[in-house]
């Protein structure tokens, strides 16, 4: 059953909105080797599964946050959910890119947004770093990984994502 909550019928506190209202954010993860080509950076890389590749970001975040925030005063930012995570088919010469969206709770977009703009390859990163790398003749310092943020959108069908 879904909550109208602007229904006048409904009493909900400003903060009970907050939490049920969703933002969409949109984002990109860029990965790019300061000592290698990209192109003999995908030759060697370990190719995830989709799976993996979630788990990872998820994972990545979700330290990003604890990190950030602590254990105790990060716990209820957790509550996003990882909409969509997919390798980017457009691959550059200079990096590669994973989009991904959250569903997060309004109340939570300034404290998601602050740990995503800490995301690096030593600080969350180093989840997608390892999969990616680990039992191969790459090095992790060799790479450089940040989050850009696209957008914060209202709904989901104002997301610009192109299928």
């Amino acid at each position: 059953m879904e909550v109208n909550i602007s229904d006048p019928i409904i009493s909900l506190s400003r903060r009970q909105k907050q939490i049920i209202r969703r933002r969409f954010v949109h984002a990109h993860i860029q990965l790019s080797s300061t000592k290698h080509a990209m192109d003999t950076v995908i030759s060697r890389m370990n190719v995830p599964t989709t799976v993996q590749l979630c788990f990872a970001i998820r994972q990545g975040i979700d330290n990003t946050i604890m990190e950030s925030f602590g254990d105790l005063s990060g716990a209820p930012i957790r509550c996003y959910d990882l909409l969509l995570c997919r390798q980017d088919q457009v691959v550059s010469r200079e990096s590669l890119t994973w989009t991904f969206v959250l569903s997060i709770p309004d109340s939570y977009v300034p404290q998601i947004l602050t740990a995503l703009s800490f995301v690096s390859s030593t600080l969350g990163g180093a989840e997608l770093l390892h999969l990616l790398v680990e039992s191969t003749s790459l090095n992790r310092d060799d790479f450089s990984l940040f989050v850009d943020v696209l957008g914060v959108y209202p709904t989901m069908f104002d997301l610009p994502l192109d299928m």
